[in-house]
């Protein structure tokens, strides 16, 4: 069962990537399915009874990830549930993280168990074949990832930031995480510069995106553009009413920081 990482890891490494040594733990639900992460050994986690492959994941001191929560042929509705397993799973420490989303699906409501539990937001692609055929260019700008703050590119460093949880999900031009997260991440990516030119009625300057990811803001106030789209890697010129007053304010439609909640910004100029 440890086959898998044996021939992986040394390849990893010399392509600079940082190798995950995992398992599942998948079951009907409930429990459902799981990634255990981080682990030492496979075979010592295979057992019988669910409970004590949780039990045996959690002594090697796994991160343990509940996968897709909301799939139909185990949730025919497609709406997420907390069993009393899974509460006891985090009773005892043992969930630490759960899928937002998964392949081309996502749970809305598992933004709240992740904020009501203090656990981190996952996208994985679940991917069971070729990356590229599944999720074929232009239609796709990327398959479902996580985004970990890591403080360095580590394996050790890596493991430590998704144990506390500093993550943002990823997929369809959609950033999904914790405000805490979302907000710094945005202003990262974007600068805005002094104005470059006024006349009697308008002011002009610019705003630069420097991301792979488009943000489209909404909701602008009185006397500025009703919406922005920022498009990735781009510069966007925004001509405003001298009437209005910096900062502009808008919410972007894009970031989501709660299960019905979106990120709020500010545009300083």
């Amino acid at each position: 069962m440890n086959a898998a990482w044996t021939i992986v890891e040394g390849y990893a490494r010399e392509k600079n990537l940082i190798p995950v040594h995992g398992t599942e733990i998948t079951r009907k639900m409930p429990p459902g399915h799981f990634n255990a992460l981080f682990i030492n050994d496979a075979s010592l986690i295979a057992k019988d009874s669910v409970w004590d492959s949780f039990e045996a994941a959690a002594k090697q001191g796994a991160f343990i990830q509940w996968n897709h929560p909301g799939w139909k042929a185990q949730q025919p509705d497609g709406i997420p549930r907390m069993y009393e397993i899974h509460q006891r799973l985090i009773k005892n420490g043992w969930l630490h993280g759960i899928e937002f989303f998964n392949d081309n699906e996502y749970y809305p409501v598992v933004f709240t168990f992740c904020k009501q539990y203090n656990l981190a937001l996952m996208g994985n692609s679940d991917i069971h074949g070729v990356i590229s055929e599944t999720y074929p260019e232009p239609t796709y700008t990327n398959r479902p990832m996580t985004l970990v703050f890591a403080k360095e590119k580590s394996h050790d460093s890596l493991k430590e930031a998704m144990f506390a949880g500093r993550t943002i999900v990823y997929f369809r031009d959609m950033l999904v995480g914790k405000e805490e997260f979302t907000k710094p991440f945005f202003y990262q990516c974007i600068s805005v510069e002094k104005p470059f030119y006024q006349n009697n009625k308008s002011i002009y300057f610019e705003v630069t995106n420097s991301s792979d990811i488009p943000f489209y803001l909404i909701n602008g106030i009185p006397d500025s553009p009703p919406a922005l789209t920022l498009a990735a890697n781009s510069v966007t010129r925004i001509v405003l009413s001298k009437k209005a007053k910096s900062p502009l304010v808008y919410d972007v439609r894009n970031i989501l920081t709660g299960e019905k909640e979106i990120l709020k910004v500010e545009l300083k100029y």
